[in-house]
């Protein structure tokens, strides 16, 4: 690939994601703010939820805050990749951070083998779905790589309490006070299994996106010297094309520049290399 078709490349690829980065950002601040509206319901005591819920407002507000920076980032499209690390540092810790708040604001204070119970496996594959849009495999595997240490880190804050039960083979691990080293793993078996899978579709995703790219670029150059009809069969034809063989009528044009070679000999060469692209665009 020619250094025009990389840069060509590349500029897609960011443009792309671009998009993907402020739709994702978009959606977090329209969620974050219907979840921090319903925490100020409960901290104004008008249901009767035992939580207090002040903490993670203010997680969630400097959540907003930095969704809303990065929608006025990506507007510019500018620090993109800046972007892209921030949003998904934040996905890969979300799922530990709310669910640590929401454990300590619970009225009475709830036991730590809660932790292991709330649905951090489940909100963090929302997560890992979510991140494979911006066609960065590094982002879902960052995400991927919190939520798995959020299942372990809280499983083994949990093991540390005296009061803590462990228990395998019944139901009481799910429903009543006990934990199980056997829920973790299957939670995890899930979490690495879709990390793996978004990864791979997106490395697939960013491949195509690359070979669309050079495909465009390839027919581009083509169609500067070819009619569309003869360039696209070029492009599509490959070998086949090239050595088929058939008789039609045509018509021939021959041009020149007049004085062609006195004029470059006062223009450096990319000024050289322009007037022959806008002479043969017009040819």
């Amino acid at each position: 690939m020619d250094r025009s078709a990389s840069s060509m490349t590349t500029t897609l690829l960011g443009e792309r994601e671009a998009r993907s980065l402020t739709m994702l950002s978009a959606i977090t601040l329209v969620s974050l703010g219907v979840s921090t509206g319903y925490l100020v319901v409960l901290a104004t005591g008008a249901t009767s939820e035992s939580v207090q819920p002040a903490a993670l407002i203010v997680y969630f507000g400097t959540c907003i805050a930095i969704c809303a920076a990065h929608l006025v980032v990506l507007r510019r499209r500018r620090w993109v990749n800046l972007v892209g690390i921030n949003t998904a540092l934040l996905a890969a810790t979300f799922p530990a951070i709310a669910t640590f708040l929401l454990w300590r604001g619970m009225i009475p204070p709830a036991p730590v083998t809660l932790l292991t119970k709330l649905p951090v496996s489940a909100v963090g594959l929302a997560i890992i779905a979510g991140m494979a849009l911006t066609l960065r495999p590094l982002y879902v595997v960052m995400t991927g790589i919190g939520v798995a240490s959020t299942l372990v880190g809280f499983f083994q804050v949990a093991t540390l309490d005296p009061a803590t039960i462990l228990a395998s083979g019944s139901a009481d691990p799910y429903v009543g006070p006990s934990i199980s080293r056997t829920r973790v793993v299957f939670d995890l078996l899930f979490v690495f299994s879709a990390t793996a899978g978004c990864a791979f579709a997106t490395r697939i995703a960013r491949r195509t996106v690359r070979e669309a790219a050079a495909l465009q670029h390839s027919t581009d150059q083509l169609s500067r010297y070819f009619s569309p009809d003869i360039a696209a069969g070029i492009r599509d034809g490959g070998e086949a094309f090239v050595r088929s063989a058939r008789e039609q009528d045509v018509v021939v044009l021959f041009s020149d520049l007049v004085g062609y070679t006195g004029l470059c000999a006062g223009l450096s060469p990319a000024q050289a290399l322009e007037l022959l692209s806008e002479y043969q665009e017009y040819m």
